[in-house]
């Protein structure tokens, strides 16, 4: 379950139960102090993940083009540029804090599958071989990017419902200013 699932729900609970009680006991400084800290937290967690995505996608590109190298022209020599980029796939994973899974089993396997080619295999049996194991990193960064997109459209709802909720607060303190400076003006008017 996507965390926007969890966290959306959680956000618009805490602006109606916390507007009752900012009513009740007038503490809306409060209120909108928590729902802030809410709101950095998950902008925190967002880059987290955003981070992670796409490290994820470089990942796979740098596979697809270590994948797309492999040519029966000059095997040795398109093999040696596979493991070049593969290696930097690798690294890539590798940084602080390293690819959970499955890229990193996906990164190992395709190093090791150009490195120590099954013996006597075509080139183009061993390409189709790579882009099958590529293939599950690929549907995993495709499950994200799916869900990322819901997440977007949780979010915009949200911002849809805090922009209403903006709108009704601007509203009402614009008709308390015209009803205090209407009040004042009949006052002046009926002064002696």
């Amino acid at each position: 379950m996507p965390r926007i699932v969890r966290i959306v729900p959680a956000i618009l609970l805490a602006l109606s139960s916390h507007a009752a009680i900012a009513q009740d006991y007038g503490d809306t400084a409060r209120v909108i102090s928590e729902v802030r800290r809410g709101v950095n937290d998950y902008m925190t967690d967002v880059r987290n993940r955003t981070a992670d995505l796409e490290r994820r996608i470089a990942v796979l590109g740098e596979l697809t083009d270590a994948a797309d190298t492999v040519s029966p022209i000059a095997m040795d020599q398109s093999l040696s540029r596979a493991r070049k980029k593969v290696e930097e796939a690798k690294h890539d994973a590798d940084r602080d804090p390293a690819l959970g899974e499955p890229a990193r089993t996906v990164v190992d396997v395709v190093l090791h599958m150009v490195t120590t080619p099954p013996f006597g295999m075509p080139a183009d049996q061993l390409r189709a071989k790579l882009f099958v194991e590529i293939s599950k990193l690929e549907e995993d960064v495709l499950r994200q990017c799916q869900a990322f997109q819901s997440e977007a459209q949780s979010v915009e709802s949200l911002e849809s419902t805090l922009e209403r909720i903006r709108g009704s607060l601007h509203a009402t303190a614009l008709a308390g200013g015209r009803a205090s400076l209407l009040t004042r003006r009949r006052a002046l008017k009926s002064s002696p």
